[in-house]
Formats: structure tokens, C-alpha cells, sequence
């Protein structure tokens, strides 16, 4: 009779037979759907390959455009109304996902080494809400996210490392309050939000220690404003991000106490002029196509003042040399991973003493630093003043929820991916909370939400 089962559906097909499987066996009647299978073609050039063998099972394939294999799921039913998914990606690594019949999901992810960087586990209130808790390894950090499914959410992360705790509560309304606690329990930071009735935002992120306040706006069509005051409300930098139209961005910063303006586009290119509109200097960037960059800065009379040639190893490793007029080295700035997912930057000067240095942790905020502070202007994917490397490392696998926005380490990402620099801030948006360990079809989707339109 087993026999019976498994051929009847093969010779079914054979026969180009599509309905559904009425198999009749002594004392029971089985149900059984034929295999299906599915190739979609996806908006970037890539395809998605979906196999069922109609027991539940189900293996999905995605390529990027040249055929090359991004990740593979493999499902499998449990027999008891839950299921368990098994992924493996481009990179080596490779989450493990169960669901049982209520929902509740527990899944872990390892890098190709089989060390584990993330773990995810969900739980549903049967009322729509749901609640995540996850530890990211490699961050660093223990978070729970907590949603009534309507709308409203608290999030409470910690950091494994400072002990730093940012707790953010938001309503369906779009109003958020978020503050930020040291290991002690005394308030660092505090951020409001609220949407402005016509599709925008307004918000307002205080320094408690330094007495800085920073308020910036965003209209939703990619303008956005930004200004920072000191304790004794002295504005102390002033910028503006609007679109160009073509897909990039035009990026103005004004220094109150000079005047000067600095104008920064998608495209590199940087204009300086005085309180008066008189030109400082202007700046050309170009790139070896290797992700390394070559910066000329002239002056008024088209004379070269300075060169920044950036190159890139592509690991996240880079270097910047910058030369004077003459040509003479005048100082060198290197960025390299910490293998924590942050970054270390130090510049020196031509003699190769240390004139600053800079470590940013994984989600771009600036853990320390020693030498001047400088101001960020807006920039330009990355580049701060002084064509200082700022570390953008990219994770395809972080949250990539379209709803989800960071003001970090001076760059505003928005769904756009327009870079928008100024101070350090960090200050997530609006979250799904869709981690990398979590099970697809679920909040915390191992890869269905994470990776977009491709699932």
C-alpha cells in the first residue's frame, strides 16, 4: 500500500493531472496535494524558485542576477501543526527556525564558522500583538520588542557591552518617546517624535550631559532639516537635505558662527563659500571603481589646495591619504573593523602622530574618541569633513523593515538611502522588528521580511 501511495501521485502528473489526490487506503482516506513548483522573476534581475512537494514541505531558491545562489530554505513540517525552516546563505552562514502550532518561533543563526551571532524567540497574546526577544552576538545586545498588532510597541535594548539601556515606547499615532540610561540608571539622551499632520515629522533629541539639543524635521518626500544648539541655546550648525530629482541628493550645511556654507551632492562634489557668498573652494570626487575614491579640492582660481585618495580592501578595511598643494603627505587616516561589527578610525599627522581617533560600534554610534570634535556636516555617502572615512559596513541581513529609519552617526537613513550627517545621533524610527533569527512568515522572520521583496 506505501507503494500504492507513492505511485499514484507520479503517474498522476505523468498524466498532467493537477486536482488534488484522493488516495483510498483500508480504514482511512488521505488527502494529498501534487508537488508544484514556481520560478518568479524579481525586480533587481534575480529569480526565487519555490518547489512544494504537497506534504508541506517546501525548498525556496533565490539568485541574484548572474545566477549565483543567495540563499536556500528548506521546510519541513513537524506533523504536529508547526514546522521548521533551515537556511543557508551566500556568505556560509545558517539560521535554524522552528514554529509550532501557536506561533511561537525560536530560532538561531551561525556564521560559517558555527559560531552563533544571533537568536531570536517569539511569542503571540492571541489578540494580534506579538513579542520578540533577541541577543545579537556580535552587537552585543539583548532586546525586547513588545507590539499590540495595532500600532503601539515598546522596545527595551541593552547594551551587553556599556550597560547602557535605550528604551522607546511609540503609539499608533506615529508619537514617540525614547530615552536612552547608562549602567547606572541615570538618563543620557532623550528623544521625542511626532508626525506633523501633513505626512512629515518633527523631532527633538536632548544631550541631558552637555545640554545639546538637536531638532530636526522630515516632510516624507525626502526634505529634511537639522539644527543644533548648545546648552544656552546658541545654535551651533544648521543643514538642510532635499533631493535633486535624478535619485541623489543636494546636502547644505551652515556654521552659524562663520557663516560658511558647505554644499555637498550625492555625486561627491563639495562648494565652500564665506558669510558673504563669496567662493571658498570646490571639491571633485571620483572613483577607481574598486570602492576606493580620489577628492580634489581646489581654491577660487581653479589651484589644486589639497588631494584625498581613499582606497578599500572591500573587508571594511580602508585608508585615506591626504596631500597638500605641493603634493607633501600632510596626513593619513585608516579604518578598519574592530570583529565586533563596529569600526576604529585614527588619523595621524605627516610625522605619524595620532591627531584623533574614533571607535564606532555596529550601529554607527561613537563609543569613543580622543582629539578635536568636529561637527559633521552633511555628507556624502559616508565621507565626513576633512575626507575622513566614516564606517558605513553593510550587513544584508540587519532590519531592513521599509518603515525603519536611523539618524546614526550623522547619517539619516531614509527609505530613499539618503544620507543626511550631522553631529552623532542615533535614533531608530518606526520598527517591525524583523531579526536575523527569527522564522519566515513570522515578525521575526529568519529571511521572509529581512530580505525584502525577494521573499
Amino acid at each position: 500500500m506505501t507503494i500504492f501511495k507513492q505511485l499514484v501521485p507520479t503517474v498522476l502528473l505523468a498524466l498532467g493531472l493537477a486536482a488534488t489526490i484522493l488516495v483510498i487506503v483500508p480504514s482511512q482516506v488521505v488527502y494529498a496535494a501534487p508537488p508544484t513548483s514556481s520560478i518568479e522573476k524579481l525586480p533587481d534581475g534575480g529569480t526565487k524558485t519555490e518547489y512544494s512537494d504537497g506534504q508541506g514541505g517546501k525548498t525556496t531558491t533565490v539568485k541574484d542576477k548572474d545566477g549565483n545562489v543567495e540563499y536556500t530554505r528548506t521546510r519541513q513540517p513537524d506533523g504536529k501543526g508547526g514546522y521548521s525552516d533551515n537556511e543557508t546563505r551566500k556568505d556560509g552562514s545558517t539560521n535554524v527556525t522552528t514554529v509550532d502550532s501557536q506561533g511561537k518561533s525560536t530560532g538561531t543563526t551561525k556564521d560559517k564558522d558555527g559560531n552563533v551571532t544571533n537568536t531570536n524567540t517569539t511569542t503571540y497574546d492571541g489578540k494580534g500583538g506579538w513579542t520578540s526577544v533577541s541577543t545579537d552576538v556580535k552587537a552585543g545586545t539583548f532586546d525586547t520588542f513588545t507590539t499590540d498588532g495595532k500600532g503601539n510597541h515598546t522596545d527595551t535594548k541593552t547594551d551587553l557591552k556599556t550597560g547602557n539601556v535605550t528604551t522607546e515606547t511609540k503609539d499608533a499615532s506615529g508619537n514617540l518617546s525614547s530615552t536612552i540610561k547608562d549602567k547606572n540608571g541615570i538618563p543620557i539622551t532623550t528623544t521625542t517624535e511626532k508626525p506633523d499632520g501633513k505626512g512629515g515629522l518633527i523631532g527633538t533629541k536632548t544631550d541631558l550631559k552637555t545640554g545639546q539639543v538637536t531638532t530636526y524635521t522630515s516632510d516624507g518626500k525626502g526634505n529634511y532639516t537639522l539644527t543644533v544648539k548648545d546648552k544656552n541655546g546658541i545654535p551651533i550648525s544648521a543643514a538642510t537635505s532635499t533631493p535633486d530629482g535624478k535619485g541623489g541628493y543636494t546636502n547644505t550645511t551652515t556654521d552659524p558662527k562663520t557663516g560658511t556654507v558647505t554644499t555637498k551632492k550625492s555625486d561627491g562634489s563639495t562648494t565652500v563659500t564665506d558669510k558673504n557668498g563669496k567662493l571658498v573652494s570646490t571639491t571633485t570626487m571620483t572613483s577607481d571603481g574598486k570602492g576606493g575614491t580620489t577628492s580634489v579640492t581646489k581654491d577660487p582660481n581653479g589651484k589644486v589646495t589639497s588631494t584625498t585618495t581613499m582606497t578599500s580592501d572591500g573587508k571594511g578595511n580602508s585608508t585615506s591619504l591626504t596631500k597638500d598643494k605641493n603634493g607633501k603627505v600632510v596626513s593619513t587616516t585608516t579604518t578598519a573593523p574592530d570583529g565586533t561589527g563596529g569600526y576604529t578610525s585614527v588619523t595621524k599627522d605627516k610625522h605619524g602622530k595620532v591627531i584623533s581617533s574614533k571607535v564606532l560600534d555596529i550601529s554607527g554610534n561613537v563609543v569613543s574618541q580622543t582629539g578635536k570634535k568636529q561637527i559633521m556636516s552633511l555628507g556624502t555617502g559616508g565621507q565626513s569633513t576633512g575626507g575622513t572615512q566614516t564606517a558605513q559596513g553593510s550587513d544584508r541581513h540587519k532590519d531592513k523593515h521599509k518603515d525603519k529609519q536611523n539618524f546614526q552617526t550623522g547619517v539619516f537613513k531614509d527609505k530613499d538611502k539618503q544620507n543626511f550627517q550631522t553631529e552623532v545621533f542615533h535614533q531608530n524610527k518606526e520598527k517591525s522588528k524583523v531579526q536575523d533569527s527569527g522564522s519566515s512568515g513570522t515578525p521575526s522572520g529568519s529571511g521572509q521580511q529581512r530580505h525584502g521583496k525577494r521573499h
